[in-house]
């Protein structure tokens, strides 16, 4: 498969992925590496056996941060939230948090929400409900 083909269904399975709601992670079949951001070949083997796969688990919050200063002059925008998070794999991807109760809490374990607002053209993660 070319470049160009491999990188176009790769984009496809992720925006499947995130019209779904899922959050995936990529994985070469070759030599097992877990990464992100994906791409057509492995950042440690350069094989093309790039998948997307759903993790293992759910991510923590590695770190974080609330930008609470007002974007564009908008002085009635809310907080963002935003930080890294990091699943069992390994992987760590930059995201937008939600937090509904207050500041994030590193070390929580987070999911994609259903509710990402109509500004987010990505995921959106918050915490794990409890039962």
């Amino acid at each position: 498969m070319s470049h160009q083909a491999a990188t176009a269904a790769l984009d496809a399975a992720l925006a499947e992925a995130v019209a779904a709601n899922r959050a995936v992670i990529a994985h070469c079949s070759a030599c097992g590496h877990f990464f992100w951001h994906p791409r057509s070949h492995c950042p440690r083997c350069s094989a093309r056996a790039v998948e997307l796969v759903e993790p293992s688990g759910p991510a923590r919050v590695y770190t974080a941060t609330v930008n609470r200063r007002p974007r564009g002059g908008d002085r009635d925008a809310a907080p963002v939230q935003v930080g890294y998070i990091e699943f069992p794999e390994g992987v760590r991807m930059l995201v937008t948090l939600r937090f509904p109760d207050g500041d994030p809490v590193i070390g929580a374990e987070v999911a994609p929400i259903a509710d990402r607002g109509a500004d987010s053209a990505g995921l959106v993660f918050g915490p794990v409900a409890r039962a």
